[in-house]
């Protein structure tokens, strides 16, 4: 199974993002917008995992200890890309998704997954592969507030050609 651990939004954050994704289409010639239920911030990407794996996250994610916190979504950025930019929203308070996301990655290490080596960055995308409209300025400003209670273990599949994102398991914080 591809998976990976994140924190999941409830429906008004997610209808915020949405928002500023659509907002994104319109001035776009072309991109690839992530759909409404797929909004996430990404904690750690594990890939393709087998069913021992996926008990051994499971565990993982059990013996995480963090406290229930607020996420303050707001913010823009780009990464410019050959072919088409990802646009994403920011977190304005990363410290603590930061400290968790650090104490994550290294128990996922020690118990052998291999996470990419790359500084944390707390966001949001958008959508991949953007190309926006000549002369267009994207100059959306998103403020929404999560309260974040849980991390989840996520599956990430293709069906019916689209890309779909499921909770295999949650752990309350």
């Amino acid at each position: 199974m591809r998976a990976f651990i994140a924190v999941d939004f409830c429906k008004e954050t997610k209808d915020k993002l949405f928002c500023a994704a659509n907002e994104l289409k319109a001035l776009s010639i072309k991109g690839s917008f992530t759909r409404h239920e797929n909004f996430h911030l990404t904690l750690a990407f594990l890939g393709e995992i087998s069913s021992g794996e996926t008990e051994k996250a499971k565990d993982i994610l059990n013996k995480t200890e963090a406290r229930p916190f607020e996420l303050i979504i707001s913010g823009k950025g780009i990464f410019k890309r050959p072919g088409g930019d990802i646009f994403w929203v920011g977190i304005q308070n990363p410290a603590e998704i930061e400290e968790l996301c650090m104490r994550l990655r290294k128990e996922l290490v020690y118990n052998g997954f291999k996470i990419e080596d790359k500084k944390f960055s707390p966001h949001i995308t958008l959508g991949r592969e953007i190309l926006l409209k000549d002369n267009s300025v994207w100059d959306f400003k998103i403020n929404a507030a999560e309260k974040v209670n849980k991390i989840s273990l996520m599956k990430s599949e293709r069906i019916n050609g689209k890309l779909v994102y499921t909770e295999v398991f949650a752990k309350q914080l």
